[in-house]
């Protein structure tokens, strides 16, 4: 932490102990004597993603959180404190761009652990999907058939049968209505009354097709 002094402590910078793996972006509060607010002030250092991607952005903020009138009873004083650690943030700000080029290097190490993270990551996912069981095209037509020939048995009945995300617990459910002259597919909504499914929307028998065919059957 940054104190000034001017016969007892005016503001505090809360500076970070490290820059190391610096994320992007960190906001570092300063507190004023006389103030509420434990971020009266607030500077702020970002890598630029939009624009110039080797750049940073410095800036200086304020809102006043509100006066502690017990702390500091004069509103000259007070605003006098604001001053001197409104300067203070600013030149603080200037050191820190002074640390910019070690800024960028340490956001550089941060984004490639992170990609390396995330590859990791990604990998054991469709490591557990790739061991996983797949219905397949030619499953999922099977399916469909065995499943309107039983709608077509059921007078009405509708057909049911879940299915599972490869890889996850996550299930999706279809029926199969028959009037006779046409069967239809359809999604099934959350259970609303005991074990009661309802129709959901429409589906096209090429889209149940192609949709069940990359997951794993239930039942």
């Amino acid at each position: 932490m940054s104190e000034h002094e001017t016969g007892d402590e005016t503001f505090t910078i809360h500076k970070p102990e490290t820059f190391k793996n610096f994320s992007g972006r960190m906001n570092i509060p300063v507190s004023v004597k006389g103030y509420w607010s434990n971020s009266s002030i607030e500077i702020t250092i970002s890598r630029d993603h939009w624009g110039d991607e080797d750049g940073m952005n410095y800036s200086v903020s304020h809102s006043t959180g509100g006066r502690d009138n017990k702390e500091v009873p004069s509103d000259v004083a007070a605003a006098l404190n604001f001053g001197y650690a409104m300067i203070a943030a600013v030149e603080y700000a200037k050191e820190l761009k002074e640390q910019e080029e070690f800024l960028i290097s340490e956001h550089d190490k941060f984004k490639e652990a992170a990609r390396k993270r995330q590859a990791k990551e990604a990998a054991a996912r469709q490591a557990i999907i790739d061991a996983d069981s797949l219905i397949g095209y030619d499953g999922a037509v099977a399916i469909s058939l065995l499943m309107r020939a039983k709608a077509n048995e059921s007078c009405g009945t509708p057909v049911r049968r879940k299915f599972r995300m490869r890889g996850s617990d996550r299930t999706v459910m279809y029926q199969v209505y028959s009037t006779g002259r046409m069967t239809q597919f359809f999604t099934c909504v959350t259970p609303c009354r005991g074990n009661f499914e309802g129709r959901g929307s429409r589906v096209p028998l090429k889209e149940f097709i192609d949709t069940i065919s990359t997951m794993a059957e239930i039942s």
